[in-house]
């Protein structure tokens, strides 16, 4: 029987990612209807960055209709996420580019791109990408999975994560402190945002299973709709 600590993992897990679908398939809506091209972009970096959950998300399920966690011999659950982790990030980039320095938006995707593709190489041919807590008895509790920090794949994490806070997170804020009026709420928006889903996305994989991942999924919701009140000022 799956445990408390198991049913706060996978609900909250689940809750992440129904609400980055749910709020990316609205953004792509909205650029569709208001002809803005900037919700598009971030409707596509919130839908990916919700199947980010994915694996935590079908051990959940597969211990609700079986009883048992899902296979993991060959690392299925975290590749199941992190496969997700550069296209949220070329897509975010992106977005902060078309804001921040429009001209420099192509080199920008170049360079991720090229990175995404080697971080994708490195978690599906190196077994040490990732480290693994089971349950004693299986169907107890989620798999617990993390990156190995000092692995290539870790190291790219990292480098994703700085890149996100440097461009996306004080990107905006910089430029909110030169602004004024809607505009500036505009940038400031966007900046909390960034900053609420980025810091706690980290931190959820840090964070032991049980109550705390509540207090750390919650503000990673919390960060897809203060972003969008951003963006949609500027639509």
């Amino acid at each position: 029987m799956l445990s408390n600590v198991g049913w706060i993992n996978g609900s909250t897990a689940l809750c992440v990612l129904l609400s980055g679908c749910i709020f990316g398939i609205v953004c792509i809506y909205k650029s569709r209807t208001k002809d803005a091209k900037l919700l598009l972009y971030l409707g596509l970096a919130a839908i990916c960055s919700g199947l980010g959950m994915l694996g935590p998300c079908f051990d959940f399920i597969h211990i609700l209709i079986t009883g048992k966690n899902l296979d993991n011999s060959y690392g299925q659950i975290p590749k199941l996420s992190f496969v997700w982790l550069p296209f949220t990030i070329i897509f975010a980039l992106y977005l902060g580019a078309e804001l921040l320095m429009p001209e420099k938006k192509r080199y920008i995707l170049i360079v991720y791109s090229i990175l995404g593709v080697i971080f994708e190489l490195f978690i599906f041919l190196d077994e040490n990408s990732f480290s693994y807590i089971y349950p004693e008895k299986s169907g107890e509790d989620l798999i617990d999975d993390s990156v190995a920090l000092t692995s290539p794949a870790g190291i790219l994490v990292l480098v994703f994560a700085i890149s996100g806070l440097i461009f996306l997170g004080f990107g905006f804020l910089y430029q909110a402190l030169k602004t004024a009026g809607d505009t500036r709420k505009k940038f400031l928006a966007i900046s909390i945002g960034m900053f609420l889903y980025i810091i706690f996305a980290g931190l959820d994989g840090l964070t032991t299973p049980g109550i705390g991942l509540i207090f750390v999924r919650i503000p990673e919701i919390v960060g897809f709709w203060i972003m969008y009140f951003g963006f949609r000022e500027k639509s």
